[in-house]
């Protein structure tokens, strides 16, 4: 039988993985004598399209086994090295394969410890509270966790004033103010639960998330009156086509 593995994303309850992962519905497991020619597939695949990288990245979170991925790292040394750490960690599918490796022991620990480092720069800065997220609890340790919890709590906090002015004066003055201030507004959500406990904290986020609204109010009042419906059509649907990739590309003719 022939397979798409890409077919495991979205089809049915079909699911293929390399190697046992303990996923419940698989279908096919491919066995360790064709990691050689689904290695080759991948290599081909990313070379072919840069869209491709969050569905291998996908992939190798989730359904390899650890003699695949040291297979595939033997053969890419770069690999590793070149995983990167963005804001919005949920949306930065490298992290997924962080957090994989590091569960397999194929992280080094000067790698895991760099990016744990940018992950905290990034609660503060952007902000980002991704890391809250049970998924990604595994790359830290307690001790880094709390002194993530305690740099946002000491760093952004008194200064959550100075944040949503600074993401006030970025708007663009076009796009919809209440959506433009979301991600914000989630990530203080986000450590207002994380501090519930915690009263001086909770003040803080709650005067935030007043001062988004205030924000939204305003820019808001600035807009245009009439919004240029045709325009927004446009840039929906040229959003549309670039999210569409051809995921058909890469685990082809895998046989059973």
């Amino acid at each position: 039988m022939k397979l798409t593995l890409w077919q495991t994303k979205n089809r049915g309850n079909l699911k293929v993985t390399c190697g046992d992962v303990g996923l419940e519905g698989v279908k096919v497991i491919v066995p360790p004598d064709r990691y050689e020619s689904l290695w080759q597939r991948i290599e081909t695949f990313l070379a072919a399209s840069r869209e491709a990288n969050d569905y291998v990245n996908r992939f190798f979170a989730s359904r390899c086994d650890r003699d695949f991925l040291v297979g595939y790292i033997a053969r890419n040394s770069k690999f590793v090295s070149e995983l990167r750490v963005g804001s919005y960690l949920s949306a930065v599918s490298d992290v997924d394969v962080l957090v994989r490796l590091h569960q397999m022991t194929l992280l080094p620990e000067e790698v895991r410890s760099k990016h744990v480092s940018t992950i905290k720069e990034l609660a503060i800065e952007t902000p980002d509270s991704d890391f809250l997220r049970d998924r990604f609890r595994p790359l830290f340790t307690t001790e880094e966790f709390e002194s993530i919890l305690e740099e946002v709590r000491s760093q952004l906090l008194p200064n959550i004033s100075e944040c949503v002015d600074v993401w006030k004066s970025n708007h663009d003055g076009e796009e919809d103010p209440d959506g433009y201030f979301d991600l914000l507004r989630s990530a203080l959500t986000e450590y207002r639960d994380a501090f519930r406990d915690d009263l001086e904290s909770v003040a803080y986020l709650d005067a935030g998330l007043a001062e988004i609204q205030a924000a939204v109010e305003e820019l808001r009042s600035e807009l245009p009156d009439e919004p240029d419906a045709e325009r927004d059509d446009y840039f929906r649907e040229s959003a549309s086509r670039g999210s569409q990739v051809n995921s058909r590309s890469v685990f082809d003719d895998v046989d059973e």
